[in-house]
């Protein structure tokens, strides 16, 4: 187990919006697990269905009870972390909007930070991953460039080569990308 697990675990037994989010994260881990296809490759009755999941339903209660506790004790990288969750359950839901204006406060919380470390730019890469998906299902192919571009920085920047070749997969899917624009690879 990590080291951000182990926190993670300790800190459930001591601040019960831990213990929400935890308990929210591994029911949405392991639908996630079952469902065994990446985000770009989901499918209008993959998001039916998750939506009449009974265990998504109950994570979605419990990311909102955690993200109200983070919001009360205003826990703005926790508020971050409850966003992005969220946004990823409404993504695979089919919730579009609702995943978009998450997954943007997220990554506007996480670009606010006084100082980023891994955890928060894996977090922005994440929001712009997924923000790019659902761009591109809306048929705003510019931002969805600008969302994997940056998804790719932060991924590079980390060494993360799955999360490389995730983003280019969905470049590929929705784009017919492999490669963002040379110059938007080199911007900050």
């Amino acid at each position: 187990m990590e080291l951000g697990k182990l926190g993670e675990r300790w800190a459930s037994r001591t601040m019960p919006r831990f213990s929400l989010f935890r308990e929210g994260r591994t029911l949405y881990e392991e639908y996630l697990n079952r469902l065994e296809r990446e985000f770009c490759d989901l499918s209008e009755s993959d998001f039916a269905q998750a939506q009449s999941s009974p265990e998504l339903q109950r994570c979605e209660s419990l990311y909102q009870q955690s993200l109200r506790l983070c919001r009360k004790d205003d826990a703005y990288h926790d508020i971050a972390v409850n966003c992005y969750q969220l946004g990823l359950l409404y993504h695979l839901q089919g919730r579009f909007r609702e995943a978009e204006e998450l997954l943007t406060e997220a990554l506007e919380i996480a670009d606010s930070l006084p100082r980023l470390v891994e955890d928060e730019i894996r977090l922005m890469s994440g929001c712009c991953y997924h923000l790019g998906i659902l761009a591109a299902r809306a048929e705003k192919n510019d931002a969805a460039r600008d969302f994997f571009a940056r998804s790719l920085r932060l991924d590079e920047s980390l060494a993360d080569l799955p999360g490389v070749s995730a983003t280019r997969r969905a470049m590929a899917r929705f784009l017919g990308d492999s490669e963002p624009d040379e110059e938007d690879t080199h911007e900050a």
